[in-house]
């Protein structure tokens, strides 16, 4: 179908037969000896810090200067100090200017978009042999031929960020049990965002011209995720959606649609960089772009105009110095949109590309 908006929030078509509890552990997660469904990705991380608290302690963590601000809170809650590692993103690579020597005790590591996950990986291995305890953040590279490495400690993940969920996260410990899991229930906590992807649904069927009504709806239930309790357990809505996803089918449409536009961006190389790697074994979140401040935001304004919602990510954390922060666009490639959407998006920037070029010459 025509959609009148490509982006944005995950809507839903009619609302789930509600399980009794959330599924065992699913096929597509990696195995670990110990694992557990979180509320969300921040709680992921704050369990897998009091795990270590429960048995280590953790006076530094090191952590990268291109994050959101909400994987860091539970350090700061902590009062652990944190000690950032520079990221940035040149000849079409995401660069890691990483001290192995640090004597942080804690290292939290994650690959963007999927893309360098084996740039990850060697840091972990160098990080496993000097004794540090690694977290490594999958959400990003969850649904790549290799997601993860074998040698982290705690593998954390944010599940909706993938999927037309409420919510949901998840844990994997390597070795040895977590010495905590959540047990609160987290249904009733939910009922207001899916209320809200029902709403957004009926918008984008042209059921209804109106998007206040999921809009603010999601916008507030983003405050309940600021504030989350990490013993909050993943509610069983999403449980019960997530048994139905079909990965395999996300996983190629996103692959192929990330083709698509890249294949249509790479003649515009001398405004917009891409990522080099190539997608045969990436499955990515978003495809990343890069272009020159203010171009960046000329072009996102431009897409917003045309009913297309790119997020950018992330802002700036605290006083680093990160170049990404001001280049980089989130171009939609989800495997809710087709070949079709893909072309019209890649149309767009091209036509934005044409009209830059012409202001320049003016």
């Amino acid at each position: 179908m025509i959609y009148p908006e490509i982006g944005s929030y995950f809507w839903l078509e009619e609302l789930p037969q509600l399980a009794d509890s959330v599924p065992e552990m699913l096929p597509w997660l990696p195995k670990t000896e110990d694992q557990s469904y979180t509320f969300s990705g921040r709680s992921a991380i704050e369990l897998a810090v009091l795990d270590i608290m429960s048995k280590h302690k953790i006076k530094k963590a090191y952590v990268p200067s291109y994050c959101c601000e909400s994987m860091l809170q539970a350090f700061r809650k902590q009062q652990i100090k944190l000690e950032f590692y520079n990221v940035s993103f040149k000849s079409g690579c995401f660069k890691y200017d990483i001290d192995t020597n640090t004597d942080a005790d804690v290292v939290l590591l994650m690959s963007y978009f999927g893309f360098q996950t084996q740039t990850v990986h060697s840091l972990i291995d160098d990080f496993h042999q000097k004794g540090r305890i690694v977290i490594e953040d999958i959400t990003h590279s969850l649904f790549n031929d290799k997601c993860c490495s074998t040698k982290s400690d705690y593998l954390v993940a944010s599940l909706r960020k993938w999927f037309a969920v409420p919510a949901g996260g998840w844990i994997g410990k390597r070795s040895d049990t977590l010495f905590r899991k959540p047990d609160i229930q987290s249904s009733d906590l939910v009922k207001d965002k899916l209320y809200g992807m029902l709403k957004k649904w009926e918008y984008i069927s042209g059921k209804s011209a109106d998007k206040a009504d999921f809009f603010k709806v999601q916008t507030n239930f983003e405050k309940v995720f600021l504030n989350a309790d990490s013993r909050l357990l993943m509610d069983s809505f999403t449980g019960a959606l997530l048994k139905q996803v079909d990965i395999d089918e996300i996983t190629s449409r996103r692959r192929e649609n990330a083709g698509i536009i890249r294949k249509g961006l790479q003649k515009l190389a001398d405004v917009i960089t891409l990522p080099y790697e190539e997608l045969s074994c990436i499955s990515p979140l978003f495809y990343p772009v890069f272009l020159e401040f203010p171009e960046r935001d000329s072009l996102r304004s431009w897409l917003i105009i045309n009913n297309i919602y790119c997020p950018v990510h992330w802002p700036a954390v605290e006083d680093t110095q990160c170049d990404i922060v001001d280049r980089e666009l989130s171009l939609i490639c989800d495997h809710r949109y087709s070949e079709q959407d893909m072309l019209k998006v890649v149309s767009l920037i091209c036509e934005w590309y044409e009209r830059y070029h012409s202001q320049k010459t003016e």
